[in-house]
């Protein structure tokens, strides 16, 4: 049974965590979203994936922890440190941004507010609840992607106060420490990316439900550029990133607990997305060398940092 929750995120005593995943970040940018969140929450961590090169511990004051990583932990293993740290203190929920994100004062509670809307009214427990989210390049709102079997219905995230999705990416989302539990920690074997998909859609498989609302904004950047084509957003990445973006779509594949209908629409986007990436970016050797590598590794099953 989840816990009683608060109706506002403004003091200390609520209990409402939030942890800044970052990597070789800037340290103004890591500067503005702690002036906008220390209002909103109890504790801040900022955990970082390069301390030894980093100067962000000197950001480490009141309502703000440091916590460093030995090496590159990748998204899962910082965002399972900062859980594990949350949880040692008796935190009851944790919202995750990435470094680049942006967000407005009033963001945690509107999201509060409208998970205990959402957990009084449901039958089935609420796995998590996000923003509704706008590329920081090119000012669009991203579309929410419905449930669904064979085909993927995306529809305006403003169009109702929530609306029920297939997953949320971890930047902005509010978890509930019994969630986190239940479902268990995110999977460090996917380092990077897909992370948040892959517990998503683990959670999915044990009844929970997740959310977006209207309410709560976030401006948010993915890859290093971005190209429109047929009035959508093509996301670029660095070469070396396609290995992974390919290698863990072929090991979510694997997973017995996501639906044949969703491998196998995942499976012809992925295969769309990666001839258009192809097509229109350079160095096209280059980039089709770590695809081709990501393939081979996927079907291996082999999985972790990229070595």
């Amino acid at each position: 049974m989840i816990a009683q929750l608060p109706t506002t995120a403004s003091s200390a005593d609520n209990r409402i965590w939030a942890a800044i995943v970052c990597y070789r970040a800037k340290r103004s940018s890591i500067e503005n979203l702690l002036a906008v969140l220390l209002d909103q929450v109890s504790q801040v961590l900022v955990v970082d994936n390069d301390a030894a090169s980093s100067e962000l511990s000197r950001l480490e004051g009141p309502g703000v922890t440091y916590l460093p990583m030995t090496g590159n932990q990748g998204t899962a293993g910082a965002m399972n440190s900062a859980w594990r740290a949350g949880l040692q203190s008796h935190a009851e929920f944790m919202v995750c941004f990435d470094q680049d994100s942006e967000i407005s004062p009033g963001f945690i509670g509107s999201l509060l507010r409208q998970w205990q809307t959402l957990q009084r009214a449901s039958g089935q427990p609420i796995g998590g609840i996000g923003p509704v989210w706008k590329d920081r390049r090119t000012g669009r709102w991203l579309r929410a992607l419905k449930p669904a079997g064979w085909r993927r219905q995306r529809v305006d995230g403003h169009s109702a106060d929530h609306i029920e999705v297939d997953h949320l990416i971890s930047s902005g989302c509010l978890i509930h420490r019994d969630t986190w539990l239940a479902i268990g920690p995110f999977d460090e074997s996917l380092f990077l990316d897909y992370v948040d998909i892959e517990w998503s859609l683990r959670a999915r498989s044990q009844g929970f439900r997740f959310f977006v609302t209207r309410n709560s904004d976030m401006r948010h950047s993915i890859g290093d550029s971005v190209v429109s084509i047929f009035g959508r957003s093509l996301w670029i990445h660095q070469p070396v990133r396609q290995y992974l973006l390919v290698r863990n779509h072929l090991l979510l594949w694997r997973r017995p607990y996501i639906r044949l209908s969703w491998k196998c629409r995942d499976a012809i986007q992925v295969a769309v997305k990666t001839a258009l990436v192809l097509a229109l970016s350079r160095p096209r050797w280059q980039r089709l060398g770590w695809i081709l590598r990501g393939l081979w590794d996927g079907l291996l099953g082999r999985s972790g940092p990229i070595m």
